[in-house]
């Protein structure tokens, strides 16, 4: 039994779906709380003077209602304030036109602009979008997407802790509908997914081109989770392009939080230490500037610093971080249309798309230190 609860001033409401035709009721709690009216399709029917069937048509739009009738039936809807329950009426047509979206970090900003591109053009093909949040435990994201699946929702977006554990793998394969995995790399054994992507080796190949172009040849990666696409892209992007410019580039991985979060202090204590530094994510630009601040280090003078994702806060930085840029609103938007595709059109294949990333320059990448 699904509640809903709406609380006017003192008046509360429960919405009851009901099994068949518009009977949707709405328990009305009275001013002076001494009763409880039932408003439901039968006592709209009464006030109009015109059968339940007639009410079921007018509130259908059928187009078999004489004018006179449908303005009698939707002024008795006013009086009364009568409201059908949408979800009970979504769960006869078998759909309920929402998209669930499990995310592992609703925190952090990259996701929330995600979520808002979605949702947005979701909204304009007359979907809702739920989201979870994980925290970042895997236990917990099987439990959420079990929720999202018992409330019936009609496609998933994807962005999960964990592309390769088989529990959750096997949980998206029996997924009854549309997946979308937003920069993961997700293989289920028997669903297809479609994908929403960034190519990271553009932004990074012109960040390091751009590093090299002022001297660096010692450069530094903190790139996060190595078990997830974007860590293990910006990895690999940064390798093969030091390689090719007779770089070196010494990568860490991990989120540098509680006992790791030293592990950055000790690289930029070393004798020969990088001359440049890149964050591998935006929830990583922090933990690089403590870091800085905890060795007595500041950029550009003691080493250049290269951050990627654009949070809105870093355009009052001083000076101007260099950034390698995507568009977060755009991966919502596309993912939307990638699950609205397969819902319309069900028999439509799993796509990728793949959006590019920009290295934008700023002062935090100066010449490398003599």
């Amino acid at each position: 039994m699904t509640v809903c609860l709406a609380v006017p001033s003192v008046r509360l409401g429960f919405c009851l779906p009901q099994e068949g035709g518009h009977d949707d009721t709405e328990f009305r709690l009275s001013a002076d709380t001494s009763r409880i009216t039932r408003v439901g399709v039968r006592e709209v029917a009464e006030r109009a003077g015109v059968s339940i069937a007639t009410v079921s048509r007018v509130l259908s739009n059928h187009p078999n209602v004489s004018r006179a009738t449908h303005e009698r039936v939707t002024a008795a809807v006013r009086e009364l304030g009568y409201q059908p329950n949408a979800l009970g009426q979504m769960l006869r047509r078998g759909a309920t036109r929402i998209v669930g979206f499990s995310i592992g970090d609703i925190s952090n900003p990259l996701f929330a602009q995600i979520a808002l591109g979605a949702e947005a053009t979701l909204a304009q093909h007359g979907y809702s979008l739920v989201l979870s949040n994980s925290h970042g435990e895997q236990e917990r994201e099987l439990t959420n997407l079990a929720m999202l699946e018992n409330r019936r929702v009609d496609g998933l977006l994807l962005s999960v802790t964990t592309e390769t554990d088989s529990q959750l793998l096997q949980q998206l394969a029996r997924f009854d509908g549309p997946l979308v995995a937003i920069d993961r790399d997700i293989a289920t054994p028997t669903a297809s997914v479609s994908c929403v992507q960034s190519d990271h080796a553009v932004g990074m190949t012109a960040a390091l081109e751009a590093l090299h172009a002022q001297g660096h040849r010692r450069v530094a990666l903190l790139a996060g989770l190595a078990t997830l696409r974007p860590g293990r892209e910006r990895i690999s992007a940064a390798n093969v392009t030091a390689k090719a410019l007779g770089m070196k580039c010494e990568v860490l991985s991990g989120e540098f939080a509680g006992p790791d979060a030293g592990a950055i202090v000790k690289l930029l204590r070393r004798p020969k230490r990088p001359t440049a530094l890149v964050a591998g994510n935006n929830q990583l630009i922090a933990a690089a500037l403590d870091a800085l601040r905890e060795a007595g280090l500041s950029y550009p003078r003691d080493l250049s610093l290269v951050v990627c994702d654009d949070v809105p806060l870093l355009r009052f930085f001083q000076p101007t971080l260099a950034t390698i840029r995507r568009d977060p609103y755009q991966m919502g938007t596309n993912a939307a249309q990638l699950v609205l595709e397969r819902l319309v059109g069900p028999a439509a294949e799993a796509r990728t798309v793949v959006l590019p990333t920009t290295f934008v320059p700023g002062d935090s990448v100066g010449p490398a230190p003599k």
